[in-house]
């Protein structure tokens, strides 16, 4: 049924609907004004968010039966997903609800699965498309996403740099309607839920026993499949947990009969496993598949759906409540290589394995698992052939360029150099600026000018062409410096406008004391007609300006004399009029320097201390502090945080002068009632008023918020709300919030975190809790480690984990060779 949970089973009840009655909630009346705009010929998307079992797919199926009987549901998921989304949106056809429940499989699909062209960022754009056109409508887009996945896919990206959720964000806030399901019901939703009990015991049961409030949960049969898992014997917990963990690393692979009993050894103690009797596997599969009060139990056999291949071994299904509960309670717990290498097995089966080892050498590589990165982007690039068969090289060269950049990172700069050579001799240009920039840095500077040169020719490069004559005047060899800027200049690279390489040539050969043939090369130059220099008298300016600098513009002068009796030429002209106002410029600065003063065009004098006296007095004086509204203050110096990206700009509230009174007024006008805010409770709106809370003395509650918004919220509010915790005293409360924020992939908590825990001399503490946020995938944390251990004087051990990285047990990695593939396994 469109993937609705099927509701736990009540003993001895045999004739009960197989869903319970339904119990209308705030989010409903959302999901209502969408199927009156549909009815009326509106198309619209409307996005569904909350954690497993809370009720958003049931609201869906809910929503569309008021829905006239010519409307269709498609609900795309044959072959697979994402393939199923990308063939069939641009075929459908008006009067159509598209069902995108588990919205997460279609959006954080990556470009090579299923294809070159299909991706979450595809998908997202086809919606936005069919939305869009008109004559394709009325459609009705339906959608339930993770809470954990919104925010994902809907935080946009700090600083400059990848955005690679562009169109899905796009697609989410500006043109979807989006609310939050609540996991537990209201007053007023167990008032109405209490009325239907009389009817239906299932609901009088989770009346009864549901925890917090958390009905659908346990219609759900949450609880249940919780005690299934957490009182399984050894073997069959393990089989459960290395499910999970597959699916934490791999979203939506497989779970295949192998993999699972393969990786179940590396859950087990040895005693553990020497106790296990021989028939463990086929014991702990019946147990884990065994249904729950009438709900599948924590695996579910797949079966092959029509049209679809049929599947080598059994493979199963991780119930969803379960998947979702390890991305939270077992994201801090270390993979162990038996898994590792499981995987490593499945995939190496897969006809097209390349695109799944890629992903994967990235999990290893964020956790700080280098030897094993490394052996995945080995095997990604050794099965890509088929990439290179569709047109697909560029995918090979960014496997090339990641692992580079691993060890780049990892200071192992000759292996790095290597990587990114294979990926240019496949045809990567840019990977050459990769390596100019190490040899460079490494102050390998002949070879550095090489690799320059080639980015400069084979990308185009006006930025790579300066730095290759940079290094070449740098070293000395300028004859060869000369020749390349008068190369680049006769080259149509898009930036050198900008970079001006004929100039660089000018003023090289006036430092060279060529003033002959500096003038010359202008000339040459300023006449080639193929160059987009119309502004001769500017030429002449910016040329003048070089020469005189370089102490040549009389020498200049004297040639273009000479040169004018014999050439009739009017840039020469140009040339000598604008050297002539040069030395009258330097002329009259000289007098300046001398005098310390000069003559304005009105004839009075100036002087530098009157002028600045005179400016400072005409300035507007700021408003001081009394003058400015409370409310106000609070909204503008928390923006100019916020969109400073400054910590130093953060709001010091204890500084902040304000009596109680004008506090609660400031509250008051936020709509603030205690618990939430009448105006809705965005991230802003609990900055504002936990702030003013603060000032009003009701340091409590400003702290609660704070931590709230110091754990929860997007990195910059989150950070400001974490130095208010720590500005008021709070430290411990601080460190907690940026560990808590670390270890769900926030880079700049983990600096954060070692900073307060270093200020409170808890030094120890940190080497212990940063190999565990690396666990979590927060690749900041090796690095991280690194500094920590050289700055404790422990330089051997910081360079051995920087260069091998941890294995999978913790422990850092012993040496290990990272050698490119050979170019003929990609044949």
């Amino acid at each position: 049924m469109l993937e609705v949970h099927r509701t736990l089973e009540v003993p001895e009840e045999r004739d009960l609907p197989p869903l319970p009655h339904y119990v209308r909630r705030p989010h409903d009346r959302l999901l209502g004004r969408a199927i009156e705009g549909a009815r009326a010929g509106t198309s619209s998307m409307v996005v569904l968010i909350g954690d497993s079992s809370t009720g958003k797919t049931r609201a869906l199926w809910e929503a569309v039966q008021g829905l006239p009987a010519e409307w269709g549901v498609w609900h795309p998921i044959v072959p697979t997903p994402v393939v199923a989304a990308a063939s069939g949106l641009p075929e459908v056809e008006p009067r159509t609800v598209v069902w995108l429940n588990q919205a997460e499989r279609y959006f954080f699909a990556e470009p090579v699965i299923g294809g070159p062209s299909v991706s979450g960022e595809t998908i997202a754009g086809q919606l936005h498309e069919l939305l869009a056109e008109t004559r394709r409508g009325p459609v009705l887009v339906l959608a339930t996403l993770w809470t954990e996945s919104w925010s994902v896919l809907t935080t946009e990206p700090e600083g400059v740099g990848a955005d690679p959720y562009r169109e899905s964000r796009t697609l989410l806030t500006d043109i979807a309607v989006s609310t939050h399901v609540p996991p537990a019901f209201s007053d007023e939703e167990m008032v109405r839920l209490q009325e239907l009990t009389r009817t239906d015991p299932r609901l009088a049961q989770a009346a009864r026993d549901a925890e917090d409030r958390q009905v659908i949960q346990f219609l759900a049969g949450a609880p249940a499949l919780m005690d299934r898992y957490r009182s399984a014997d050894p073997g069959a917990r393990a089989l459960i947990e290395a499910a999970m963990d597959a699916r934490r690393l791999l979203s939506g692979i497989d779970l295949p009969h192998t993999l699972l009993t393969a990786a179940a050894q590396g859950y087990l103690t040895d005693r553990q496993w020497n106790q296990l009797p021989d028939d463990w596997a086929e014991k702990a599969l019946r147990y884990a598949l065994r249904r729950v009060r009438g709900v599948p139990g924590p695996l579910t056999l797949v079966r092959s759906r029509r049209g679809a291949p049929a599947l080598e071994q059994p493979s199963y299904d991780l119930a969803d409540h379960l998947e979702q509960y390890a991305g939270k309670a077992r994201r801090g717990v270390r993979v162990p290589a038996a898994l590792w290498d499981a995987l490593i097995r499945l995939i190496s089966s897969h006809p097209k394995p390349a695109a799944r080892f890629f992903f994967l050498a990235r999990e290893a590589r964020d956790r700080g698992l280098l030897r094993i990165a490394t052996c995945l982007y080995t095997r990604a690039i050794e099965s890509s052939a088929y990439l290179m068969e569709i047109g697909e090289v560029g995918i090979i060269h960014g496997m090339f360029e990641e692992e580079a950049r691993l060890l780049r990172d990892a200071g192992r700069i000759d292996e790095a150099i290597e990587w990114y050579r294979c990926a240019f001799d496949m045809g990567s240009v840019h990977s050459s600026s990769y390596i100019a920039w190490m040899l460079e840095e490494t102050n390998r500077t002949d070879e550095a000018i090489d690799w320059w040169k080639k980015c400069a020719n084979s990308t185009e490069s006006s930025v790579a062409g300066e730095k290759a004559g940079n290094l070449l005047e740098k070293k000395g060899r300028l004859e060869e410096a000369l020749a390349w800027w008068q190369h680049c200049s006769e080259q149509h690279w898009p930036g050198n406008y900008y970079e001006r390489p004929h100039m660089r040539a000018l003023a090289l050969l006036a430092k060279m004391g060529r003033v002959g043939d500096a003038m010359s090369w202008w000339l040459h130059y300023e006449g080639g007609s193929r160059h987009e220099i119309d502004d001769v008298e500017g030429s002449a300016q910016e040329a003048s300006g070089i020469l005189a600098e370089a102490g040549c513009a009389e020498a200049a002068i004297s040639w273009l004399h000479t040169h004018r009796t014999c050439v009739a030429d009017n840039r020469l002209d140009v040339m000598l009029d604008s050297l002539q106002l040069r030395i009258e410029w330097s002329s009259r600065s000289a007098e300046f320097d001398s005098t310390g003063s000069a003559t304005g065009a009105d004839g009075i004098e100036t002087r530098g201390e009157s002028s600045s006296a005179a400016n400072s007095a005409e300035r507007p004086q700021p408003r001081q502090p009394q003058d400015v509204d409370l409310h106000e203050s609070i909204i503008r110096r928390i923006n100019a945080y916020i969109w400073s990206e400054d910590i130093n700009c953060i709001i010091q509230v204890t500084e902040l002068a304000a009596g109680a009174d004008e506090a609660e007024e400031c509250l008051r006008r936020s709509g603030y009632n205690g618990a939430r805010f009448d105006t809705g409770d965005s991230e802003l709106d609990i900055l504002y008023v936990s702030t003013a809370l603060w000032m009003a003395g009701r340091g409590e509650e400003a702290v609660r918020w704070w931590k709230f918004l110091g754990e929860f919220s997007r990195t910059r509010i989150a950070r400001l709300a974490t130095k208010l915790l720590e500005d008021t005293g709070r430290a411990n409360e601080a460190i907690l919030c940026v560990q808590a924020r670390a270890e769900v992939g926030d880079t700049h908590a983990v600096a954060d975190a070692v900073r307060l825990l270093t200020e409170a001399g808890r030094t120890e503490e940190v080497l212990a809790w940063l190999p565990t946020c690396a666990v979590t995938g927060n690749r900041v944390a090796l690095p991280m480690m690194v500094q920590v251990l050289r700055g404790t004087g422990r330089a051997a051990d910081a360079e051995k984990l920087e260069r091998y990285g941890w294995e999978p047990d913790g422990l850092p990695a012993e040496r290990w060779e990272a050698v490119p593939p050979a170019p003929g396994l990609l044949a």
